[in-house]
């Protein structure tokens, strides 16, 4: 849903007015933790068939203001609004019951990003490389992000030195449509995750995790698109503020497409692919190697990779990040092309640009 700058500006003034005011304590009634935001980016690429090949290209990407805090002792609210050049938008909006529950169970509510794999869960200003993965554009559903309205329930269990959480959730499905169906009747979805913790011992750690979604993108011929992933990363300390991270993710989808017969005809492509990340943290500042190989959706065997490198440094502390992205990319097809981008991410509030 999209709203114009005025109108969204106009809420957040009258809402920061509301929250200056005293306040009688009593349920139901908090003060959030607001944080802002906010990324600048130059970039430049090499690329003949971009119109503004080998000229540098300066660009505010957007602004997030996020809204969270306990609703009362067992529910918690959140609220992420996005603001760029082409509007503003209810980025997510969900309340999570974290106690109270049978079982132990916890329960999210509202609009999310989907826990699908390492990184769709977070926003890009958390990643350590600046660019969200070619892999991920190409396969999650959604613009920008695998995001949908749902209902989802988790549960923590101990499997003896693993600490393993299930999450389960029911989606709209609205996702999964088709841009040139954005207007259809959605059917809903489903998003399994299996996502695992356990200590190596001191601080060094390894995550590792099975995703799994479903959803139908086009509801007149029963189309539907699945993914299937898994993924890991793992934190290697050398020193109490020094680390190694590596990380990755294995993705294949299923895609169900019409054949252009006009019949109803369904063809189904089924590419996969993959991302490595490996970096090294020293305090404030990191660098590292990203790799990346996978099938086009639409292209049989045809393959796109890049190789990059990447970093970044904190000025002082957490709030402001400075960081960059060296990368060679190869479509399938076409030549290799180079790509250079600068980003300024800076935030204010107890939600920070980057955490090391």
């Amino acid at each position: 849903m999209h709203f114009s700058i005025p109108m969204c500006a106009a809420l957040l003034l009258a809402l920061a007015i509301s929250l200056g005011q005293t306040v009688p304590s009593v349920a139901g009634v908090t003060n959030p933790n607001i944080s802002v935001i906010g990324n600048t980016l130059i970039q430049m690429v090499d690329d003949p068939a971009d119109p503004n090949h080998g000229r540098p290209q300066l660009s505010f990407e957007e602004a997030e203001v996020i809204f969270d805090d306990y609703l009362n002792p067992f529910a918690r609210g959140t609220f992420v609004l996005a603001f760029s050049d082409e509007g503003a938008e209810v980025e997510e909006a969900f309340f999570d019951i974290v106690r109270g529950l049978p079982m132990g169970l916890g329960l999210r509510v509202g609009k999310f990003r989907q826990d699908f794999g390492r990184l769709n869960p977070l926003h890009p200003h958390a990643y350590s490389f600046i660019a969200v993965p070619a892999m991920l554009q190409a396969y999650m559903p959604g613009e920008e992000s695998f995001n949908d309205v749902g209902i989802s329930l988790s549960d923590l269990i101990a499997l003896g030195p693993v600490a393993a959480t299930i999450s389960g959730t029911v989606l709209s499905g609205a996702t999964f449509l088709a841009e040139e169906d954005s207007s259809a009747e959605s059917r809903l979805g489903w998003n399994l995750r299996w996502r695992n913790f356990v200590t190596l011992g001191g601080r060094n750690s390894l995550e590792f995790g099975a995703s799994a979604t479903s959803g139908v993108s086009e509801p007149q011929y029963g189309m539907k698109t699945s993914l299937f992933g898994l993924d890991f990363k793992s934190k290697i300390y050398t020193a109490s503020a020094n680390y190694f991270t590596l990380q990755g993710e294995w993705i294949s989808l299923s895609k169900d497409s019409d054949d252009g017969s006009g019949t109803g005809t369904i063809e189904t492509f089924k590419p996969s692919g993959f991302y490595l990340a490996a970096d090294f943290t020293q305090g404030r500042m990191y660098g590292g190697l990203k790799l990346e190989n996978f099938q086009e959706v639409a292209a049989g065997t045809s393959t796109m990779s890049s190789m990059g490198i990447y970093g970044g440094i904190g000025l002082l502390e957490e709030s402001t990040l400075f960081r960059f992205l060296i990368e060679n990319v190869k479509p399938a097809g076409v030549d290799a092309f180079n790509r250079y981008m600068v980003q300024a991410v800076f935030s204010m509030g107890p939600h920070k640009a980057h955490q090391f």
